[in-house]
């Protein structure tokens, strides 16, 4: 069966990243092993990508940098990377490598550069045509004209040598959803027009490798919805060795090869529809995270960089840190000592949300998704044994965590439209329902002394939140009124402040911080800003520090570091505990 997947642009901070593709490392890991902490290998690259906007992002995650500051998408380097060609509305715009020197040059998308950098392809006539335009004169040329069978073109890419263009047609046949597609390929005047065997009917966005050798492009499904699924596969231009190159449970896509052919950066949607950026080599194996809430990557050629240097090493002591980070899998619960040493792995199924330590540090609840089309759980692990538990089904994963009780005997977690709140010794419930209009309740978190919840409610109008509610049902109380997202509240261990995390601006903001407040909602207090994610924050047991996911403090310098971060209470004195810009949610 086809897996469809909703194409949403929500940045993943805002939901459960649950899948990765499916990659063979040929490593065998034991449960309750230590391991080390995932580090790139290959040497450092720039992406060019789309986040609403046209970024720019090293592949180990660093030296992020926003070039527009209108709507602006599909951003491909010149061939000596120093221009952007992007599209902004029905029109192709050039700027330099640094977002300088903003010009319009003609009516189109989808522009792909030819090797000499002195021509550019692109759709044109609104779909239904490829067109080509000389940048030395300005002259434009229609490659290829609609036909009663074919009556549109979509995405084009060029062999190195600058002799042909492949490029994919769309068919009039196809269901209600999907129309038909197959790549073809002609000389770049517009002759030798010849479809390429074995890539109907749903191939699309194809990509030249640098050898010439290989076209990589994606065979996708659109469902109804906007819903995706698709894979990535290599063939041959002549339409032989067709591969199948990702098997993921999403939805892989917009394939960008590095420019010495080592490597693959592309596009995912998980089954939880975040929207991703990752590189792979071209077998599939070694994913690596680059980016979250992003898409439509383009490899800039010529540039390479030394990876980002390591930050002073950890010294903070006191019990483990769990969090949840991309694996071979999928995403999976680690355990990390404070000072970085003993990384442990306790699930290998690829299925794991947001974790939640019991209140004897004995146990770990967190939401579990074993399959895109059965339903999420709430599990309970032993971290001393591995042995995990299923507490209960029908749990929403976009809600974020379980939350132990102070008495241990209490999971409370979110939904649509209410609070649940799960007694552990009889399985009996307690329904909170929403007194007001939104959506959802969001990442509960219990006050030390049990009597209320902190939660995160989202409105109807997309802002949300963090609200109180007594645990047995009662009156709703605001506690923060800021713009935007407010996320993840957690309290401090003796009930004076909330951690929280802000999403600045509504949801495609890049920027996200960590913030901390009274439970009356007076004296807010910033405790960390990056250029980009600060998040998921909980509180050490004894109140002294913060753990959180972050892109890097700025005492460490202007390239951002990211991974699992301490601070102070008041947001001082930073410390790397794991660097992995794949981690998702932490709790301590």
């Amino acid at each position: 069966m086809r897996r469809l997947l909703r194409a949403a642009m929500w940045p993943a901070i805002c939901s459960v990243m649950v899948s990765a593709l499916s990659v063979s490392t040929g490593k065998v890991v034991r449960a309750g092993d230590s391991v080390a902490a995932p580090v790139p290998a290959q040497a450092v690259g720039m992406i060019a990508y789309s986040a609403g906007n046209v970024f720019t992002i090293q592949t180990d995650g660093s030296h992020r940098r926003q070039l527009t500051t209108t709507k602006a998408y599909g951003p491909v380097w010149s061939p000596d990377g120093a221009t952007i060609a992007y599209h902004q509305g029905t029109d192709i715009w050039l700027m330099d490598a640094d977002g300088g020197s903003k010009r319009r040059l003609v009516e189109g998308w989808s522009p792909a550069w030819a090797p000499d950098g002195q021509r550019l392809s692109y759709d044109c006539g609104q779909g239904s045509q490829l067109c080509a335009i000389d940048l030395r004169d300005g002259r434009t040329t229609v490659l290829v004209e609609p036909t009663i069978d074919w009556p549109g073109v979509s995405g084009s890419t060029w062999s190195p040598d600058g002799t042909w263009i492949a490029f994919a047609r769309i068919s009039r046949e196809g269901d209600d959803y999907t129309n038909e597609r197959q790549l073809f390929r002609m000389k770049t005047d517009g002759t030798e027009l010849t479809a390429i065997p074995n890539t109907a009917p749903l191939a699309t966005e194809p990509a030249w490798s640098p050898d010439g050798a290989t076209i990589m492009y994606t065979d996708r499904y659109g469902g109804r919805g906007g819903e995706l699924s698709g894979n990535l596969w290599s063939i041959r231009p002549d339409g032989t060795a067709k591969t199948q190159v990702t098997r993921g449970q999403g939805s892989e896509s917009t394939p960008t090869w590095s420019p010495d052919g080592r490597r693959l950066a592309m596009s995912t949607v998980s089954t939880s529809y975040t929207q991703d950026i990752w590189t792979i080599d071209p077998d599939g194996t070694d994913l690596q995270l680059v980016v979250r809430g992003a898409w439509s990557p383009n490899w800039r050629p010529n540039y390479a960089a030394a990876p980002t240097p390591a930050s002073q090493p950890a010294r903070a002591s006191g019990p483990a840190i769990a969090y949840v980070a991309a694996t071979d899998s999928g995403f999976d619960l680690f355990t990390v000592r404070p000072d970085g040493r003993k990384v442990r792995r306790l699930t290998f199924g690829g299925d794991v949300g947001a974790p939640s330590w019991s209140p004897d540090r004995s146990r770990i609840a967190y939401g579990a998704h074993p399959s895109q089309a059965g339903a999420a759980q709430v599990r309970i692990m032993d971290v001393r044994t591995g042995e995990s538990t299923r507490v209960a089904r029908s749990f929403d994963p976009s809600t974020g965590n379980p939350s132990w009780s102070p008495d241990g005997r209490r999971l409370a977690w979110g939904g649509f439209d209410a609070l649940v709140v799960f007694d552990l010794r009889d399985r009996s419930r307690i329904i909170i329902p929403r007194n007001e209009t939104g959506c959802c309740f969001r990442d509960p978190s219990w006050s030390p002394d049990g009597t209320l919840i902190a939660f995160s409610f989202e409105h109807d109008s997309g802002s949300s939140e963090i609200m109180l509610v007594p645990s047995r049902g009662g009156e709703f109380r605001t506690v923060t009124r800021l713009r935007g997202l407010e996320r993840q509240p957690d309290w401090l261990p003796n009930g004076r402040r909330i951690l929280f995390s802000h999403q600045r601006s509504g949801r495609r903001s890049g920027e996200v911080d960590v913030l901390s407040i009274r439970p009356d909602g007076t004296g807010l207090r910033r405790l960390a800003h990056t250029p980009a994610l600060d998040t998921t924050p909980a509180w050490s047991p004894d109140g002294r520090r913060i753990a959180m996911y972050s892109d890097g403090p700025r005492p460490f310098g202007a390239a951002p570091q990211p991974g699992l971060w301490t601070v102070g209470p008041r947001g001082g004195a930073p410390q790397l505990v794991v660097r992995d810009r794949s981690i998702a949610y932490v709790d301590w």
